[in-house]
């Protein structure tokens, strides 16, 4: 017969097995903390109804290229000014969406408005990101859109 007069809280391997057992539930409570905080903001919560909305967008394309637009923005410190030819009139103020790829809190929305023949002028910050760029007016109570990319470092972007 065998006698162990040690307890088993005074032996290595319990503690060991302890040990492992409480580092596998803390670094998986440390990953859900970091999938509820860290949602991605890229996913829309709302795919379907953005899904069934694609034709608008595409509509608002293909009247920019039936009205001849094309732009030439001007990114400076505090300012934006945007140079827009088209073969229809201008409308008196027209939008400009900065998209930031993957973070949604640094995106922008700048009013520009016409101060003659085909300028818009509007304030807003000098992006320091690379960002999707959106020009949106309108003609006839139908929307158009312009789209192009912003890169850092530089200062003019044709759309």
């Amino acid at each position: 017969m065998r006698d162990d007069s040690s307890k088993w809280y005074s032996n290595f391997w319990p503690w060991f097995i302890i040990g492992l057992m409480g580092t596998a539930i803390t670094a998986s409570l440390i990953t859900v903390y970091i999938a509820i905080e860290g949602s991605d903001d890229i996913v829309s919560d709302t795919y379907y109804k953005d899904g069934l909305a694609i034709n608008q967008v595409l509509e608002q394309d293909e009247l920019a290229k039936t009205l001849e637009l094309k732009a030439q923005l001007y990114l400076s410190t505090d300012k934006v000014i945007a140079n827009v030819m088209s073969v229809a009139p201008l409308p008196d103020q027209i939008i400009l969406k900065l998209i930031h790829p993957a973070d949604d809190m640094l995106d922008q929305t700048i009013f520009l408005f016409h101060e003659g023949n085909g300028q818009y002028q509007g304030a807003g910050k000098k992006a320091t990101q690379r960002y999707y760029l959106q020009l949106i007016g309108s003609h006839e109570g139908q929307m158009w859109r312009l789209n192009g990319e912003f890169h850092p470092g530089i200062d003019v972007v044709a759309m």
